[in-house]
């Protein structure tokens, strides 16, 4: 099939030498020539080309100009600046913009060849992406797998709580007894609910609501619900020295992801011990980001287990989903912020938590 090629050229001597120089390399191409923007970008639209030559300047018109448009429309298309005269200033500018190639109208013996690389290049990043793309799919069907291999076991064992309590409800006996059978479906039954609740917040992230919402005053408050949480064994205490830190959030998915490593915590410590949430202000190259970082002095985590915790689905907990790190991880990405962990076996863990800070927050 003829090669398609879109050709921007406003000089009929220049636009014949470019058609030399394509049929002694015996290319195989159909060409439409234009010299304006106006045409240029009706010809781009009406049929995409499998190449776009350009003049580097024209009357009315240019080819970094040209490249923008097309580059909007078609990130992959190969382009190829042809110019009379190119510096290496100029040169370095055209491919930083996302030119393919440059060729001089002086040594039009290298545009086939030019062509012919850029388009091979071209089909070898289609290869890629397909290969990739099968790539992921595979990965999205384990994970999916995996996922109701998960569900199925702890509902499996949500089930088997509840049926063996109804039964033994069904037999009557001490008020006692039919107390904490009671008790025992509730738990079975919020463990189920907080299951769904990790799978939904997993597979479909809630729209962000995000407001400015000043950091010390807001941890002061939410550590109550917090201190409730860890349980009367585990101490916490909130220490910052910013008043006026301030970030654009989701208070409501900020407090789940605390809620969170509040109740990793919590685990980590069975036999109580202690909690600490430190506010900071940090810089990241021109960022500024605030950072919350949750402290616990419980037993650590294994280094190998720590490169995979936001991993969905990673769990070492007999009864975890392993999505409650991965949802928090997303919510904090979504927030344009970052998350990660730090740990020494027997000493404790450290999970950060940063966001961009709010320019009006500095006064």
């Amino acid at each position: 099939m003829p090669l398609n090629i879109l050709l921007l050229e406003d000089t009929d001597t220049d636009a014949e030498l470019v058609e030399r120089a394509l049929r002694r390399a015996e290319l195989s191409y159909a060409l439409r020539r234009v010299d304006n923007e106006a045409d240029f970008v009706r010809e781009l639209n009406d049929d995409v080309p499998d190449v776009v030559l350009a003049d580097y300047r024209l009357p009315t018109f240019d080819g970094l100009s040209a490249l923008r448009i097309a580059r909007e429309r078609y990130p992959d298309l190969p382009f190829l600046i042809v110019s009379g005269t190119l510096g290496d200033e100029k040169a370095v500018e055209v491919l930083k913009l996302g030119a393919t190639d440059y060729v001089l109208k002086d040594r039009l013996s290298r545009l086939a060849p030019a062509i012919i690389r850029a388009r091979e290049e071209l089909a070898d990043r289609e290869r890629r992406q397909r290969a990739e793309s099968l790539v992921e799919q595979s990965r999205r069907i384990e994970s999916l797998g995996r996922l109701a291999t998960t569900m199925s076991h702890e509902f499996n064992n949500v089930l088997m709580i509840i049926q063996s309590a109804a039964t033994q409800l069904e037999r009557g006996g001490d008020p006692v007894i039919v107390a904490q059978l009671a008790k025992r479906i509730a738990g079975a039954v919020k463990r189920g609910q907080r299951i769904t609740g990790d799978v939904a917040r997993f597979t479909r992230p809630a729209q962000l609501n995000l407001q400015p919402l000043l950091l010390k005053a807001w941890l002061t408050s939410f550590s109550a619900d917090l201190r409730s949480l860890l349980g009367l064994g585990v101490s916490l205490t909130v220490e910052t020295s910013f008043d006026d830190l301030e970030v654009r959030a989701d208070q409501g998915q900020l407090e789940q992801v605390l809620t969170n490593l509040a109740i990793n915590a919590r685990d980590a410590m069975p036999r109580g011990g202690r909690a600490t949430l430190t506010i900071e202000e940090v810089a990241l190259g021109d960022q500024k980001y605030a950072e919350i970082a949750f402290t616990d002095s419980g037993r650590g985590i294994e280094p190998d287990t720590l490169a995979h915790v936001f991993e969905p689905l990673f769990t070492t907990k007999p009864s975890g989903t392993g999505l409650g790190l991965a949802v928090c991880y997303q919510v904090i990405g979504a927030h344009g912020g970052e998350m990660y962990a730090e740990s020494t076996l027997g000493e404790g863990s450290v999970f950060h938590v940063l966001l961009p800070r709010t320019e009006n927050a500095e006064r």
